[in-house]
């Protein structure tokens, strides 16, 4: 095997963290910042694994500029390796830089969007910014509610309560959260070279998607957002729907009349999601390297209309990426860190200074 191609500080186990790690350990040595993810530890056939605690560290006197440029380095990585679902939740500041928690959309070439908005589909970015994980996460600036059941301290049931804290910014020494439009340039640079070093290293890159990601490596498939699911469990956990038939048929068939991300959603998929949610779990479906085909543990549900399989298609889009491709994604995060977040805007970025 190429030594460039040889994960460093340790064997990682899973085929998501070779591929994320490999790759991160090589853009790490271009742009001088570790951007590499903690050890994970595999079971046999990858059917579970560890990862380690990492405490939330990110108050006090932390490096900001160094961090700003790790998290821009990241957002780039995070188009580049086409990931999404990269929530406020699913990056954690840890020892001073930014760790994804949660990669398990990476290579995500399904073209349900162009380009243009695939910087925003990443979570990195979001059309609703506060809920990004890179300027998202205020609670002094808006409450975000958590959804399922909980007992008041009057005996009482409730279904959202305040949420926790969330640990996706970076704080200064006062613990006040760090905007990155404060650090507009640093941020910017940090995302402009890691998205250099893609362009430059496609050869690499591309052989590192042909070791690490054979044709049974499994890519999450969304067929609707976690949050929707999640809801759906919610309400489905409600004590009126174990005893109400026509509550649970309600709740299915808002579901099934919900927004869904591939143009068609077949039965067998529908069903699939259904029996999840029976058993108070969160649907799960993947797509193999090897081919198109949505899957559940259930079996093959529904064949997506794609000319290539999806390694091959993540190697194309990786060959793909030039220098007019960074230059509008640059342009696209720079209008994101415009957005008056003080002001409650959404898609409309403020005017620049």
């Amino acid at each position: 095997m190429d030594a460039d191609l040889t994960p460093q500080g340790g064997q990682i186990s899973t085929p998501i963290d070779k591929l994320l790690s490999t790759v991160l350990d090589a853009l790490s040595a271009r742009i001088g910042t570790d951007l590499r993810p903690p050890l994970v530890i595999a079971g046999p056939d990858n059917q579970w694994y560890f990862t380690p605690y990492l405490e939330p560290d990110s108050c006090g006197d932390q490096d900001a500029e160094a961090f700003m440029l790790a998290v821009g380095a990241l957002t780039a990585v995070a188009y580049c390796l086409a990931m999404v679902d990269l929530h406020l939740e699913n990056l954690l500041v840890f020892q001073g830089k930014p760790i994804i928690i949660d990669p398990e959309c990476i290579l995500y070439n399904f073209p349900s969007e162009d380009r243009q908005n695939r910087l925003i589909s990443t979570g990195m970015l979001s059309r609703t910014p506060s809920l990004s994980a890179l300027r998202g996460g205020d609670l002094s600036q808006q409450d975000f509610m958590q959804v399922g059941l909980f007992e008041r301290a009057d005996g009482g049931i409730d279904y959202l309560w305040p949420a926790a804290p969330f640990h996706n910014r970076l704080r200064n020494s006062e613990g006040k959260l760090v905007d990155p439009s404060e650090h507009r340039q640093i941020l910017l640079g940090g995302f402009n070279t890691a998205f250099e070093w893609f362009i430059k290293q496609k050869d690499l890159v591309s052989d590192i998607f042909d070791h690490f990601v054979p044709d049974d490596f499994r890519i999450r498939f969304l067929v609707r957002t976690t949050r929707l699911y999640s809801t759906a469990v919610h309400m489905l956990n409600l004590p009126v729907s174990d005893r109400d038939t026509d509550w649970r048929n309600d709740v299915f068939t808002r579901l099934r009349n919900a927004r869904h991300f591939p143009e068609e959603v077949s039965e067998d998929v529908l069903a699939a999601e259904r029996q999840d949610l029976e058993a108070r779990d969160v649907p799960f479906f993947w797509v193999n390297a090897g081919d198109a085909v949505v899957r559940h543990h259930s079996g093959p549900k529904q064949r997506l209309p794609f000319r290539w399989n999806a390694r091959r298609q993540a190697i194309a889009d990786i060959r793909s990426l030039s220098q007019r491709d960074k230059g509008l994604q640059v342009r696209a995060l720079s209008d994101f860190l415009d957005v008056d977040l003080s002001a409650g805007s959404d898609l409309v970025p403020s005017k620049r200074r």
